[in-house]
């Protein structure tokens, strides 16, 4: 599955907090190296996240993981996550 999620920061907190703390997370700065993460900054308090080929069960679990979430929600006041499919040409 492929999915995009747009990340909203809290007021006062940064994308440059958000990103070291992303990139801290699991295995994320493998999957950025392999191309299975694509991310960047919309604006100073907003990222948008590109996430390909991941299985919805492990991101579920990853979701429920409270330590985690804990601090995710330090720096981040919610997210918008949609699902991806590739679009058949005209």
């Amino acid at each position: 599955m492929d999915a995009a999620v747009v990340v909203y920061m809290k007021e006062g907190k940064t994308y440059e907090e958000w990103e070291e703390l992303m990139l801290d997370l699991y295995d994320n700065k493998k999957e950025v190296a392999e191309g299975k993460i694509v991310y960047g900054k919309a604006n100073d308090s907003t990222a948008i996240i590109l996430r390909f080929d991941f299985d919805p069960a492990e991101m579920a679990k990853r979701l429920q993981d409270l330590d985690v979430m804990e601090k995710v929600a330090e720096v981040v006041e919610k997210r918008e996550m949609f699902s991806i499919s590739p679009m058949q040409r005209p």
